[in-house]
């Protein structure tokens, strides 16, 4: 088994308060159909509550030792498939179902937004509910609202992609070997007013442009990154209800589609 320093290096910090572990299985509303994906199982604290209320559980951990180890612990249930991989190189599609799946995990630090955006991606279409524990900060970003400290380009993202709900903070006392920050749990259901939505890569585009010059105009941001004229960009930009004074953290999801839709007719 790995120890502490090497874990930490993963990112890993095994959750090992069991009323914390029961508040997040509760919050999956599991029943005996479901199709459960758990990211970074760990030594199993969440495993071992979900596997009894599920039709199959998989679970994707990167440490080979820790696979061994949830094998032999497992080895006598016949609905878990334990998987030795990266999840950010799993293939989720690998998954066959005809039920949308539920996803869960206590998501590492250092990859956070690479594996919020890896399920973001599928939200639309493969799974029906996920819950993430996630850094605090993180959580607190996923939830802001325009004009906050903490509204982000990862914010819109998520708005996008889907609904959330923070469900509940988590102490750093709560895991081994212990994190020098706080998690949340956060609840994420897709989000389908977007489904339909034509632009999604011009809409990333388009924030990453903004985000980039967030200190400047959104006007002057896109100036900056469009090769389109200052007057036509501000045209466009009132056009699509947001104010030439306004600034990439000051404009919602709804407000940023409208711009994207417009900005379609100029821009590949």
């Amino acid at each position: 088994m790995l120890g502490n320093k090497e874990l930490m290096f993963l990112g890993q910090h095994f959750l090992v308060n069991t009323k914390v572990a029961d508040r997040i299985v509760e919050s999956l509303e599991l029943n005996n159909k479901d199709i459960v994906l758990e990211i970074g199982p760990g030594k199993g604290i969440l495993t071992e509550r979900i596997i009894d209320k599920v039709e199959k559980l998989i679970v994707v951990e990167i440490d080979e030792n820790l696979c061994k180890f949830l094998k032999n612990k497992f080895n006598t249930k016949k609905n878990i498939e334990i998987i030795h991989a990266d999840f950010l190189k799993y293939d989720i599609s690998k998954i066959k179902t005809e039920r949308k799946i539920k996803i869960v995990g206590n998501i590492p630090y250092a990859i956070t937004s690479e594996i919020l955006e890896k399920i973001f991606l599928l939200a639309f279409n493969y799974w029906q509910l996920c819950v993430l524990m996630v850094q605090k900060e993180v959580a607190e970003k996923i939830v802001a609202k325009p004009k906050e400290k903490m509204f982000s380009k990862l914010t819109l993202k998520t708005n996008f992609y889907t609904k959330t709900k923070l469900l509940f903070n988590v102490s750093n006392e709560c895991f081994v070997p212990q994190p020098k920050v706080n998690s949340a749990v956060v609840k994420f259901l897709p989000n389908n007013e977007f489904v339909n939505f034509k632009h999604q890569q011009l809409l990333l585009k388009i924030l990453d442009i903004v985000f980039t010059y967030k200190r400047k105009f959104l006007i002057n941001s896109l100036n900056l990154g469009l090769n389109l004229n200052k007057e036509e960009i501000k045209k466009i930009v009132v056009n699509s209800g947001i104010k030439p004074e306004e600034r990439a953290e000051d404009v919602d999801i709804y407000r940023y589609i409208k711009l994207v839709e417009k900005l379609s007719c100029f821009v590949n």
